[in-house]
């Protein structure tokens, strides 16, 4: 997975073997990504998924917290020990 930060506060969400393949997504739309908020040395990610798994028009609020550790950002879940992923920043996807 690709998380892509711009300065206004949005982050876009892609995957490395379809990077930049939905790019006519803008960024109102649930797909794109969502929100991200930034204070200090804790990063909080705001997300809307669908209620269910299959086509809906109820989406929920997801929010994931997690730690930046010099170029890592780290996402733990406390609730499932197993689930940890960790993002390293890269200039570019190749």
């Amino acid at each position: 997975m690709v998380l892509e930060f711009h300065n206004d506060g949005y982050f876009k969400v892609s995957s490395v073997k379809y990077y930049n393949r939905f790019c006519y997504r803008t960024k109102e739309t649930i797909w794109y990504g969502g929100k991200y908020k930034i204070y200090g040395d804790t990063i909080e990610l705001e997300q809307f998924i669908p209620s269910t798994g299959r086509k809906t028009k109820i989406f929920r609020r997801l929010i994931k917290k997690g730690r930046i550790d010099g170029d890592k950002i780290i996402f733990d879940n406390k609730n499932n020990n197993a689930l940890v992923s960790v993002y390293h920043k890269k200039q570019k996807v190749k």
